[in-house]
């Protein structure tokens, strides 16, 4: 039997919007994609953004950053939605040391990691040195030393090992763990130059009666400070639980100080690493 030319034409334009619908996004029951716009002041969301993004009610949520949301929960079908936009925005679809950023704003918490970098001649402003002559930055150094007299009144003794590394120092100190052990295995444990929490002063590697940094791990100081740490402004920086974050391994050892407000936000929001914050509380500012 013939069709009218209407009833082809009706046809037709349902078969074109079948054929035009997008693909589903990770995530999303309604399988619709966000529409960017012009950017509101929105912490870096469009305008314009689709009810059924799972990503776009994130403060944190930058519409540019759309096309890389979706390849890393694509990649990452276990994270919720959260986890994808601030680890996207943290960098962490991106290969460790390549698209590096130059860190230009020194201001605490100071992130360094393996995606951003200190320059080549930073050296902080404030360093200053304890008894036993490692350096750090005068606030480390209060925080540090009301911490050590908080352990020592509870019976715990712990020590500063090692503090502030210049980049030229960590040089070195990376340069001999490849010629040990090659780069691939050097990067789960030491940090490039430049890319070192050390260079900053606000870092402490602490050692317990055992006299090394290995032989703290899993000991009642250890234990002490991972509990009590946040009380004096510093965080335990490398923890089994954020190995995928930071890409180091566990260092029970390696204190860094945040400052105290910082410190207690994350302990009560449950935040993980350092870079989580910061994209959530310094990136962006956090809506109540």
């Amino acid at each position: 039997m013939l069709l009218s030319a209407a009833v082809v034409a009706v046809i037709a334009f349902g078969v074109y919007h079948l054929a035009s619908e997008p693909a589903d996004l990770p995530g999303s029951d309604a399988g619709e994609t966000a529409e960017t716009g012009e950017a509101a002041d929105t912490g870096g969301r469009g305008a314009d953004t689709d009810a059924d993004n799972p990503y776009a009610d994130l403060y944190y949520y930058e519409a540019d950053k759309q096309p890389r949301y979706v390849a890393y929960a694509a990649d990452h079908p276990e994270m919720s939605p959260d986890q994808v936009v601030w680890q996207v925005d943290a960098d962490l679809d991106k290969a460790p040391y390549t698209d590096v950023s130059l860190i230009e704003d020194f201001s605490p918490p100071l992130m360094v990691n393996k995606h951003c970098k200190l320059p080549d001649d930073f050296v902080p402003e404030n360093l200053v040195q304890i008894a036993t002559g490692q350096q750090m930055t005068e606030e480390t150094k209060d925080a540090y030393e009301v911490l050590r007299s908080a352990a020592t009144a509870t019976g715990f003794r712990i020590s500063a090992a090692s503090a502030y590394r210049s980049i030229a120092y960590q040089k070195e100190v990376y340069g001999r763990y490849v010629a040990s052990e090659g780069a691939e295995r050097a990067d789960t444990y030491s940090a490039r130059p430049g890319h070192s929490e050390h260079h900053t002063g606000t870092t402490i590697d602490l050692i317990g009666p055992a006299g090394t940094l290995n032989g703290f791990t899993g000991t009642p100081e250890a234990a002490w400070v991972a509990e009590n740490a946040r009380r004096f402004g510093f965080i335990i920086r490398y923890t089994e639980e954020n190995q995928d974050v930071t890409g180091y391994m566990p260092e029970a050892w390696h204190i860094t100080w945040v400052g105290t407000d910082v410190a207690e936000t994350m302990h009560e929001e449950n935040i993980g690493s350092l870079e989580e914050y910061v994209v959530k509380y310094r990136t962006h500012a956090k809506k109540d």
